[in-house]
């Protein structure tokens, strides 16, 4: 058996992949706040929504702009992605093994997809046939490498942290963040699937799902919960952003992200995981606020423009 030679930390976040950089950022000390990570990633501030709200839509898109982004952090992602349909798979799955086996000896923090439900999981370490990882609780598990991918989903994607030693200004990483946000909201097809929906057309999804009774309840919760999250963590990445930069540029940029934040903080709260059913209130209620989150959006995402320009 080999682990890494620290512990690893791990802050649970409904965006596990998030969680999982922010616990790279830990182990290798680079004293990066949750917000931080959210905005310098581009995750704050997009949104993924299937017509029907399934739970796969914060993670069912290319994570690969989003590992780009990551380098900014002070390290780079490396690693692989594969599905079980593609020829070789098993092949595939024993060389990501022996990569993972390589970054734990050299003491470089991992993460993975399903190594148990959906979500990403930190691996910690490896004995002679099993992944060793935390749960989304911080327990200690096991999964055999064989078994990785051999899901319904069926997709293998794991990852690891590389120092890089690169230092950019927080203009340069706003503006590359800033870029990827506009152009994930026009549903770049190079990033995202059929039958999502990006930007202001994923409110209207989003919407329409609730006006028409056409939804997942788990779906519904599960999409509240984390876009929430990640528009909450948009409007504190902004302020620490000014802070940083120590101008009002970004003035207006921060009150739209608090009334997206707050309208969603509104919506996740009618519509609690472990909902059994909804009500007609707060059905309407959720969508007067998505109306409202939607609107200010769209004035964020034209000012986001103009702060490109000056940037």
């Amino acid at each position: 058996m080999k682990t890494l030679t620290k512990k690893l930390s791990f802050e649970c976040k409904w965006a596990s992949y998030i969680a999982c950089l922010k616990s790279i950022s830990d182990y290798l000390d680079l004293g990066h706040s949750t917000p931080w990570i959210y905005g310098t990633s581009g995750y704050a501030f997009i949104m993924n929504i299937h017509k029907e709200l399934c739970p796969s839509g914060p993670t069912a898109f290319s994570q690969e702009p989003i590992n780009s982004l990551a380098a900014n952090l002070g390290y780079d992602l490396y690693g692989t992605v594969f599905v079980k349909t593609d020829p070789g798979f098993k092949q595939k799955q024993k060389e990501a093994w022996e990569m993972t086996k390589l970054a734990i000896d050299n003491d470089l923090p991992t993460f993975g997809w399903e190594l148990n439900i959906p979500e990403y999981y930190m691996i910690y370490g490896y004995d002679n046939e099993n992944y060793l990882f935390y749960d989304l609780d911080g327990k200690p598990m096991k999964k055999k490498w064989d078994t990785l991918g051999e899901t319904e989903i069926g997709v293998v994607s794991i990852f690891s942290g590389n120092p890089n030693n690169k230092e950019k200004s927080v203009n340069q990483i706003l503006k590359e963040t800033f870029e990827f946000t506009l152009k994930f909201a026009k549903k770049n097809k190079e990033w995202t699937f059929p039958l999502y929906e990006n930007g202001l057309k994923a409110y209207e999804v989003w919407i329409d799902a609730l006006q028409q009774d056409k939804y997942l309840l788990f779906g519904l919760a599960y999409n509240a919960q984390v876009w929430a999250e990640c528009r909450a963590n948009a409007f504190e990445f902004l302020k620490e952003a000014k802070q940083k930069l120590n101008t009002d540029i970004l003035d207006n940029l921060i009150e739209h992200y608090d009334v997206i934040s707050w309208s969603l903080q509104k919506v996740a709260k009618l519509f609690p995981m472990g909902i059994e059913k909804t009500d007609k209130e707060s059905v309407e209620t959720a969508i007067d606020s998505l109306f409202l989150a939607k609107e200010a959006e769209k004035a964020a995402l034209a000012e986001m423009k103009h702060v490109l320009s000056q940037l």
